[in-house]
């Protein structure tokens, strides 16, 4: 009988890996949910949206394709994907790999294949990222060649059926606090600084410009110091990190390099007049002056740096050409800075071609707030009061952010639907116990589904591939379809339970 019974259990439990290895990762669900809401009454017909999360395409085969099918079939007006379009961040170390390349491929290939009449839209999760972010650019240009938008800390006003919807995408934060600092105003009687303490990686901050392709043919001056010479601080400028790229200039001091010199990213500068010479000495205060030039076939650059007692030099000490292919035309200005010590930025000024001052100094700002307009590029969630300011009440606005853990930023803000993944369900969840673990600081209990907070929601999309074991048990990939109708109430949510968002 013993024996039996133990033959009964070991072949159960071969049932159970057979089903959550080969059948349930390749059962998929649509979820149907409607939406009414009195911010959409100019909607001539309903408006469907497809939702897709964690896709991790390794590359476009059987699954895929079944995906791509299901969407078509459902004929949506958008479609939505909330991160994590490659199957792991490790690809991203070599990209002149045949895996690497084969994966971008795969998913522009994935991605043209989808149909939706208004667009598909895309932010970025922790998978899309890598350690070296020059290779994480590559995902960015991969989309470009599709019908796909990613939304890089960005704002899109759609025009669908007769009425206005406002998207909103903010890339999945690749560093954390352990690793990298924030940025702060300080004062003291006589003065009002920027300021970031110690980080292991690099920290960085930039103005966040209204019109991003604006900022070109600009003198940058401000200055600089910092208490420890084993600190690493600098300027950036024609910088990109606000759209997701690792692209900029930079003038910066570091131990491995302690002469302040032109350190570019995303594009190369050779054997011309990089380095100032100057070493900077701790606790003093160094000016510069950076003057940027758009030719008809290169950028040039010109630099100063001197000790703020001292006189400023006659001479510029940096000069480049870039004359390369991947040569910057426009971009924002920021503050870099790394490693040990203190790191202060004040008297930050950029003027135009026409002479406009865009930006001075931080005295009007209240010591230990970030002044408004300059986002850490490693905590994009704070890009959301600036990004949500300005949006009318009466306008159906959704927020696309890979980690659910973002609802808790979005309280006080004009959002009314966010859609997240990053969960994955779960991936395997336990009868009458649910999900074992989620990845976020919402917590196995908040791990899928529509959560409601006064008059937004959020959703937790289950996703589509799987990480670490390819494997899902009570937690099959989701497609979600949204349909969004006119109503008389503010947001109604039919077609599945809504559980009260507990944070």
């Amino acid at each position: 009988m013993l024996k039996k019974l133990t033959l009964m259990v070991f072949l159960l439990g071969m049932l159970v890996l057979l089903y959550a290895f080969l059948i349930e990762p390749n059962r998929l669900l649509v979820e149907k949910i409607e939406i009414s809401s009195n911010q959409l009454g100019n909607l001539s017909r309903p408006v469907k949206i497809v939702q897709l999360s964690d896709l991790h395409i390794k590359h476009f085969g059987k699954h895929e394709n079944r995906v791509v099918k299901k969407v078509n079939q459902l004929q949506p007006n958008l479609i939505i994907i909330t991160g994590d379009l490659c199957k792991h961040s490790r690809l991203f170390e070599n990209p002149q790999s045949n895996s690497f390349k084969i994966q971008m491929q795969s998913i522009v290939e994935f991605l043209n294949a989808l149909q939706a009449q208004n667009g598909i839209y895309i932010v970025r999760g922790n998978n899309d990222f890598s350690d070296n972010k020059e290779s994480s650019d590559l995902l960015l240009e991969a989309i470009a060649n599709t019908k796909a938008t990613v939304l890089t800390n960005y704002k899109k006003k759609i025009e669908v059926m007769g009425d206005t919807l406002v998207l909103i995408g903010i890339d999945f934060p690749d560093v954390y606090h352990e690793v990298v600092t924030d940025f702060y105003v300080a004062k003291n009687r006589k003065n009002a600084a920027l300021v970031s303490r110690a980080s292991a990686k690099n920290s960085y901050s930039h103005y966040y410009p209204r019109s991003r392709d604006s900022f070109k043919n600009y003198t940058y001056s401000g200055r600089m110091k910092q208490s420890s010479r084993d600190g690493g601080i600098g300027v950036t400028f024609y910088s990109h990190l606000d759209r997701g790229y690792d692209r900029f200039y930079r003038i910066r001091s570091h131990p491995d390099f302690p002469e302040f010199h032109l350190s570019p990213h995303g594009t190369r500068i050779r054997n011309q007049k990089l380095n100032s010479g100057v070493i900077p000495k701790v606790n003093t205060w160094y000016c510069f002056k950076i003057k940027v030039e758009n030719n008809r076939e290169r950028t040039d650059i010109f630099a100063k740096i001197w000790r703020q007692d001292d006189r400023e030099p006659t001479e510029w000490q940096i000069e480049a050409k870039d004359s390369s292919k991947t040569r910057l035309v426009n971009g924002t200005f920021g503050v870099w800075s790394a490693k040990a010590g203190m790191h202060y930025f004040d008297d930050l000024n950029v003027y135009t071609e026409n002479d406009t001052l865009v930006h001075n100094d931080f005295e009007n700002i209240e010591s230990g707030k970030d002044p408004f307009q300059w986002i850490d590029m490693n905590f994009e969630d704070q890009i959301l009061p600036f990004l949500t300011a300005g949006v009318r009440k009466n306008i159906f606005t959704i927020l696309l952010a890979h980690s659910p853990d973002t609802f808790l930023k979005t309280k006080d803000l004009p959002i009314d639907l966010v859609l997240s993944g990053h969960t994955h369900g779960g991936q395997v969840r336990l009868p009458f116990i649910g999900a074992i673990y989620s990845q976020t600081a919402l917590g196995p209990d908040m791990s899928q589904g529509a959560f409601r907070r006064d008059h937004s929601l959020l959703y937790i999309n289950r996703g589509i591939g799987t990480v670490l074991i390819p494997v899902r048990f009570f937690c099959p990939p989701e497609i979600t379809l949204f349909t969004l109708r006119p109503a008389e109430k503010p947001l109604q949510l039919s077609g599945s339970s809504v559980k009260s968002f507990k944070h």
